[in-house]
């Protein structure tokens, strides 16, 4: 018989698949039916059990110490899951659970093999006509001793059914010429010599229109030109309500955490004491988390690398909610 659910252990040494039928617990003490080689993993972390009444799968932290968490969420009571949930222990360890399915679709042979529908009765069969081939079309025969294309008529030839033309070397009927005027002498001809060009006169300089001021457009408009500078950004806690509050940030880096070395400091229990570092540099933020124990992330996508912050993105340290805003300067 095949086990109702599955749940698929995956480590950075090894991925292990374990079947659930009623109840299994999940630890680092060698008694549990998951046992789980790490630090961070208490003796009896979580049980995986199938609720009686409502026919589903539930999981429980056994402990209060470590973290439980459901696709990133930490967890203090049961919660129900569903196929493809991501269930973490301590922060490193993840195991997938997946429901079986309750039957597996054809497979392409077998639906090769089955016969194809016969056609409604009452109607006459179908009956297909063959096509005949398209006519071959002859190719032209040239004569190599004509060389006008069909159709042409040369001038002085006539056509039948049209009026004569009359040829006779001369302009065609209707051409009037056009009177010229006597061309000029050109230049360097014999009957007019070519004028001399006429020399140019030096431009003089005024040293005092050089040492003029460099030109400034402000000074034009009557305006002072100032460059746009950078707007300065500030981070703002929005949830819980204990720690909301709005953090001016600076150029350089800025580290938060709980700890009270760090430049913003949140007292929260899912904030690590060193949790994340913004590093500000030309009117753009960088976020890295520093290996965070509940991790942090951007637009529900937890951080592995150091990204770029964009403005009113949602950051989740941890379970705190911030979002980088603007401040005038």
């Amino acid at each position: 018989m095949s086990p109702r659910a599955t749940l698929l252990l995956k480590t950075s040494r090894l991925e292990s698949r374990y079947g659930l039928e009623r109840e299994v617990t999940i630890g680092r003490d060698p008694a549990c039916d998951i046992v789980v080689h790490s630090d961070r993993v208490a003796p009896q972390h979580a049980r995986v059990y199938l609720d009686e009444k409502t026919q589903r799968f539930f999981v429980e932290s056994l402990t209060a110490s470590e973290t439980t968490a459901v696709n990133g969420d930490p967890i203090r009571s049961p919660q129900r899951l569903t196929t493809m949930n991501v269930i973490t222990l301590g922060g490193t360890v993840d195991l997938v659970f997946q429901l079986a399915s309750a039957s597996a679709p054809p497979s392409s042979e077998a639906a090769l093999a089955e016969p194809h529908a016969e056609p409604p009765r009452g109607l006459p069969p179908r009956t297909e006509t063959p096509r005949s081939a398209p006519p071959q079309e002859t190719p032209p025969t040239i004569d190599p001793t004509v060389t006008e294309p069909d159709g042409f008529t040369p001038a002085g030839f006539v056509v039948p059914g049209a009026a004569p033309v009359k040829v006779d070397g001369t302009e065609p009927d209707g051409f009037r010429p056009i009177a010229f005027a006597p061309r000029p002498p050109q230049l360097g001809s014999a009957s007019t010599p070519p004028a001399e060009p006429e020399a140019e006169k030096p431009v003089g300089i005024d040293p005092a229109v050089t040492q003029r001021e460099p030109f400034v457009m402000g000074e034009w408009l009557g305006q002072e030109t100032r460059r746009a500078a950078p707007k300065a950004l500030s981070l703002k806690i929005e949830s819980p309500s204990e720690v909301a509050g709005i953090h001016d940030l600076s150029d350089g880096e800025t580290m938060i955490g709980s700890s009270p070395v760090c430049g913003i400091r949140i007292t929260h229990w899912t904030v690590s004491r060193k949790h994340a570092l913004l590093t500000v540099a030309n009117g753009v933020c960088r976020l890295k988390d520093l290996g965070s124990t509940h991790g942090t992330y951007l637009r529900e996508r937890r951080l592995t690398a150091e990204e770029e912050l964009p403005l009113g993105a949602p950051v989740k340290i941890g379970q705190v909610v911030a979002v980088l805003t603007t401040r005038p300067r």
